[in-house]
């Protein structure tokens, strides 16, 4: 690797990887913080737009159940919630649950990828939350 690159691996490992007890990654501020190191480093607007997504990062009270029903839409559970991969407008609107459709506009509105519904997480206001 040139070291240029070194230099950005370093310095995008230690905005991924924090210390233990600081800030967890993975939030809007990683994606900026990576996003900007790229920039700072050289790599051009159009690699780093192409290169990065977006996430929402959501509190699993903003599901209806513990293990609620996501359509069709591809997710993955983790040990503190789910991660939901973005889906496209047209299945959007005949292939999830009435719950979920205004998250997921949302996340596209957005240019999210994903949606990481976490127990750790923030609630959003605007959004259905429950308790269960």
């Amino acid at each position: 690797m040139s070291a240029r690159a070194d230099r950005v691996v370093e310095q995008i490992s230690a905005i991924v990887w924090p210390p233990q007890g600081q800030e967890r990654p993975w939030s809007q501020k990683t994606v900026v913080d990576i996003s900007g190191t790229l920039l700072a480093n050289g790599y051009s607007p159009s690699v780093v737009d192409r290169n990065i997504k977006s996430i929402l990062d959501l509190s699993t009270s903003h599901m209806p159940s513990e293990n609620p029903d996501f359509g069709e839409v591809r997710f993955e559970a983790h040990e503190y919630g789910y991660v939901l991969w973005v889906v496209d407008d047209s299945a959007v609107q005949s292939n999830v649950p009435e719950w979920l459709y205004p998250i997921l506009r949302i996340a596209r509105k957005n240019n999210c990828m994903l949606i990481v519904f976490d127990a750790d997480a923030s609630t959003l206001d605007g959004f259905e939350t429950w308790q269960w």
